[in-house]
């Protein structure tokens, strides 16, 4: 068996970046609950190797993988950051944050904008393993 899954936000610029930029917009409470998301319930390595190992498999590896990704232009990867990770859990829940959130938001991912749009590293566990 083999997955992908999401490293600590803390590592995750993908998410952090966002929740960051958005942070003074947001509530206090919401932005100190994110790290706690059921999106990193696997971001401890000891916990997943303990999760893999009780459920029956062997010969487990879990690796690092950073990737710097990007949606094209400015306008997409805005979009997307306000609907997905973090920030979007947010948002999706408190629609009346999205103007203000957005906007600072674009603000932030401007300033990293460049000839592919503005990129953010995303930091991953790559799972494998066998059955025992």
């Amino acid at each position: 068996m083999s997955f992908v899954c999401w490293r600590a936000l803390s590592e995750n610029e993908l998410d952090r970046f966002s929740l960051d930029a958005a942070a003074p917009h947001l509530p206090a409470e919401l932005v100190t609950q994110a790290p706690k998301a059921a999106s990193f319930s696997f971001s401890d390595p000891d916990h997943l190797l303990n999760l893999m190992q009780a459920a029956g498999f062997g010969a487990i590896r879990i690796d690092a993988h950073d990737e710097l990704v990007s949606s094209g232009d400015l306008d997409s990867m805005v979009e997307v950051c306000s609907r997905v990770g973090a920030l979007g859990a947010i948002l999706r829940e408190h629609t009346h944050l999205v103007p203000n959130a957005t906007s600072a938001l674009r603000e932030a991912l401007a300033a990293r904008d460049g000839p592919g749009g503005p990129g953010l590293r995303a930091s991953t566990w790559i799972v494998s393993a066998q059955v025992s």
